[in-house]
């Protein structure tokens, strides 16, 4: 209940302004990121940007030792968190993309509004500090990246939507990890924090797939018909 209030306040000039077509204007990405962060902070036990999941050591052990799947715990849910905080941030631009060109520095505003809320919350450790600036980096140039895409022509509404999710999810979770890298350092193998960038990025795509499939139209308000004059 909570939540659903929550959403349904923040996303109030979100939805004023939807209703006359505008999804570029600052006020509208500013409600928007300000739902999905809301959102971010019910899941913040599976936040990425409030764990910092990659600097956290664990214990390597073969399989059948004991100890083994406790070992690895704390990887496993760290990778769960990866792609439950990819999602997360998908479905808000998503939501936008689909319903026209990309907004400039849309990815920008959610990101950043989202890592440093989450960072805040758990009192700003140093490795989460990083991980928001490089997240904060990584989407810059994100927003960089898909007004580029932007420029191209697409034949079919599945592959845009997922090109720009999943370059918006691997230049976010790159940057990410290239600052956790140079601060905290990654206690994870190269295998590891590598393949949850690509992970995450097909996750991205995949989602951006479904996204087509939904047309926007559905949610559009309906044309009003004038019906013409009846002739003199």
């Amino acid at each position: 209940m909570l939540l659903t209030g929550g959403i349904l306040i923040l996303t109030s000039a979100l939805r004023s302004r939807w209703a006359v077509g505008d999804l570029s204007s600052i006020v509208a990405q500013g409600s928007l990121a300000l739902a999905t962060a809301l959102a971010v902070f019910f899941l913040l036990y599976t936040s990425e940007f409030a764990v910092a999941a990659p600097t956290v050591p664990y214990l390597r052990l073969p399989e059948g030792d004991p100890g083994h799947e406790e070992g690895e715990l704390p990887a496993l849910v760290g990778l769960g968190s990866f792609l439950v905080t990819t999602a997360v941030l998908m479905v808000p631009l998503l939501f936008a993309w689909q319903r026209g060109r990309a907004p400039r520095g849309l990815i920008t505003v959610v990101v950043v509004t989202v890592a440093w809320l989450s960072a805040a919350v758990v009192d700003f450790p140093v490795a989460v500090l990083a991980g928001a600036i490089g997240a904060t980096l990584g989407a810059l140039a994100a927003d960089v990246f898909v007004q580029l895409l932007e420029h191209r022509t697409w034949n079919r509404p599945g592959a845009r939507l997922s090109a720009l999710a999943a370059v918006a999810a691997g230049s976010v979770w790159t940057a990410h990890m290239v600052a956790l890298a140079v601060t905290s350092g990654l206690e994870w193998p190269p295998e590891l924090w590598a393949g949850v960038v690509v992970l995450s990025s097909m996750a991205a795509a995949a989602l951006g797939g479904l996204a087509a499939g939904a047309s926007p139209a559905l949610w559009q308000r309906p044309a009003q018909h004038v019906v013409p004059a009846a002739p003199q």
